[in-house]
């Protein structure tokens, strides 16, 4: 099962409204100069809203790409071919769309095998009960760095740790 990081994921989704609101005024005040025929600060405010629609328009569909991603890997679809053809994209942009989002955090458990072109899950093992913390502390008596774990008694001067 595909682990998603929607923190980030929504995060991109918010700052792409944001630039296009952003974008979409300083059209609208671009406008507005360009009227009052100041034309050299109208094209300064024109580049400036354009790139930010740009940004913005391209951040809400980088949002609702990651959304189709996960439907299909959740549901068994991990060949890079076949949702390549779903999405009628083709195989390097898919490619390069699935390694962002792993590179950004945005699908945290899995990875891109280039050589068996397959989305693949990380498994992570599980630590068993048995597993000790070694703990170290300062001796109070002489100073000494001692292993608690190993022993109640420090091995240098031999006063009492616990």
């Amino acid at each position: 099962m595909l682990q998603v990081n929607y923190d980030s994921l929504n995060k991109q989704n918010f700052l792409g409204i944001v630039y296009i609101i952003i974008g979409s005024i300083l059209m609208i005040l671009t406008l507005l100069i360009f009227l009052g025929e100041e034309i050299g600060i109208a094209t300064f405010f024109g580049i400036i809203s354009l790139v930010l629609l740009g940004i913005g328009f391209f951040k809400r569909n980088l949002f609702k790409s990651a959304d189709q991603y996960i439907v299909m890997i959740n549901g068994g679809c991990l060949d890079l071919e076949e949702i390549s053809k779903k999405r009628n994209k083709n195989l390097k942009d898919v490619e390069e769309e699935i390694e962002a989002f792993i590179k950004n955090g945005i699908f945290i458990n899995i990875y891109y095998d280039k050589e068996e072109n397959k989305i693949k899950e990380i498994l992570y093992e599980k630590s068993s009960k048995n597993d000790q913390i070694i703990k170290i502390d300062k001796c109070p008596g002489c100073g000494a760095q001692v292993d608690i774990n190993k022993s109640k008694f420090c091995e240098f001067c031999g006063r009492k740790l616990i």
